[in-house]
């Protein structure tokens, strides 16, 4: 007796549990807000590095030295980056449109 009456309690909250879980799922999925994805950089993580890049080049070169009784090989490879520090921008106000957030050279 004692066995069924703990195997009705471990039924009873698990059936409780799974309505408790399939209710937070169903509230859940319609109180989410839309998630909206772009493939191209966000202003806010452009304006995070604070550089637009604007030129990229790459290096690669072999040096080879020798001196004081030693003589070395450097392999060198990799990119420089070039680009415009945002920080330092300021558009005058004749070329500024605030309410569309633009700047223009007209």
């Amino acid at each position: 007796m004692k066995l069924i009456s703990l195997f009705t309690i471990l039924l009873i909250g698990l059936f409780v549990a799974g309505a408790c879980v399939l209710w937070w799922r169903l509230a859940s999925r319609n109180s989410r807000p839309a998630d909206w994805q772009s493939s191209g950089p966000s202003v806010e993580s452009v304006r995070r590095i604070a550089e637009l890049l604007t030129l990229r080049v790459s290096v690669a070169d072999v040096l080879t030295g020798e001196g004081y009784g030693y003589r070395g090989v450097w392999i060198v490879k990799g990119d420089a980056y070039f680009g415009i520090d945002l920080d330092q921008i300021d558009v005058p106000m004749e070329f500024r449109d605030d309410g569309y957030r633009t700047a223009t050279n007209n």
